[in-house]
């Protein structure tokens, strides 16, 4: 019986490992390059909005953060990597530009964030994402950083919405927000679009 345990926590660690090193995670973390969002953030944002953003998508797109999810689909799906490789695996190299002024300021942020107050919203720093290639180049790599590249560098063209846009247009809040007059109808995104 304590094999078996054993082989269960080995089985675990190894699928936590992998899915840290995972597509996923390198998509997240190209993103975070372009935008600034840390994770947590990010996901609240932009997982589950409209009709295209998060795993699948179908219908008209809601807004331009919408297009920027149906275009990334589109453009996953025209990979030769395999389901599996796109969520799992591989991962690429990628160098966030301007990277030491990105870094200065996240190790200052991280030090202030016990300072601020927790409805402070936080200074976003962008770097612009870049595909690094070397000698253990993978074709399904590469697709899948110039896709995840052109996705981040979309989402950085727009405005970080406080409320997400569900698929039939309607406005939900991010991070238990309560929605406001300023979430239905015409919104900063909106406007963007035109």
């Amino acid at each position: 019986m304590g094999h078996l345990f054993f082989l269960f926590l080995l089985l675990v660690a190894l699928f936590r490992f992998h899915f840290a090193n995972s597509s996923i995670e390198s998509l997240a973390s190209v993103i975070r390059c372009a935008t600034g969002l840390d994770y947590f953030r990010m996901f609240d944002t932009y997982n589950s909005y409209g009709c295209w953003c998060g795993v699948g998508g179908s219908g008209e797109t809601v807004d331009e953060i919408d297009k920027c999810c149906q275009t990334h689909d589109k453009c996953w799906a025209s990979s030769t990597c395999s389901w599996f490789q796109k969520y799992f695996g591989p991962t690429y190299k990628f160098k966030c530009l301007d990277k030491s002024r990105h870094q200065t300021t996240l190790k200052k942020r991280s030090s202030e964030k016990h300072r601020k107050k927790k409805d402070q919203s936080e200074e976003t720093v962008k770097g612009v994402p870049q595909c690094v290639w070397d000698e253990e180049f993978d074709i399904c790599a590469m697709q899948l950083c110039s896709c995840d590249r052109s996705f981040a560098e979309c989402l950085a063209k727009l405005p970080v919405p406080s409320a997400k846009r569900e698929c039939d247009g309607q406005w939900r809040p991010v991070e238990d927000e309560k929605p406001t007059e300023k979430h239905k109808g015409t919104k900063s995104i909106d406007k963007a679009a035109k």
